[in-house]
């Protein structure tokens, strides 16, 4: 689906994205939980809550007429009121758009710099780590194949002045890469799930933050 207008809803909608099948609705252990507010489909237990009609939890972050913007990611930072989202302009050209909200979401930048985060038009990932910067700044972890001309280099920066400068980085993938997804570990490392090989693959690689924050020529290792 072409996304012609990104929107940041005070709400998660969550709906189930394929069919189930027999046995998962013959699933009698799969009960909804009492007291939800709203209906579950017969083996389903995460509410679906739609409120795409209601207009007052919808902010409009960009628009274009004709222009593709989609597979927006969003991060809050310490503050509880400063948002940072990226997403690709244009499918299969174009840059990254690198915006900022002041006010938890109600207005936006306009798109803001973004030099350092170079890609070929692909979904990106946008995470906060747990602890603040020696400075008292979030810090930042963004993946994305770091590339103006092809999904390739797959890469992990790291910001830690709230996003405004990226001057860490490591390369996870220098092959075939596209989307992909940062968490940080309970034992403290950085995971990376990502595609690779044309999407014919799913990869996973995992680092320690002080490889990133010290080394950045040190190859990550696969788990």
């Amino acid at each position: 689906m072409h996304l012609r207008t990104i929107t940041a809803l005070s709400l998660l909608l969550i709906s189930p994205s394929f069919a189930q099948t027999k046995l998962q609705k013959a699933d009698v252990t799969l009960t909804p939980p009492k007291n939800l507010k709203t209906k579950l489909p017969p083996g389903y237990t995460i509410p679906i809550v739609d409120i795409s009609g209601e207009t007052q939890r919808q902010v409009i972050v960009d628009r274009e007429k004709g222009q593709y913007l989609g597979h927006p990611t969003t991060v809050l930072l310490e503050d509880n009121k400063t948002m940072l989202t990226v997403y690709p302009k244009g499918h299969g050209r174009g840059a990254i758009v690198y915006k900022r909200s002041n006010d938890a979401g109600l207005t936006w930048s306009e798109p803001a710099p973004a030099d350092a985060l170079i890609e070929p038009t692909c979904q990106a990932g946008l995470i906060r780590l747990a602890k603040l910067s020696a400075a008292g700044h979030a810090r930042l972890l963004f993946t994305n194949p770091a590339s103006t001309t092809s999904r390739t280099h797959m890469t992990i920066r790291l910001s830690e002045d709230d996003g405004r400068s990226w001057p860490r980085s490591l390369l996870l993938e220098a092959g075939s890469s596209g989307y992909s997804s940062p968490a940080e570990l309970a034992d403290g490392r950085i995971g990376v799930l990502f595609e690779r090989a044309r999407s014919r693959e799913i990869a996973f690689r995992a680092i320690s933050l002080e490889q990133l924050t010290l080394d950045e020529k040190t190859p990550a290792v696969d788990r």
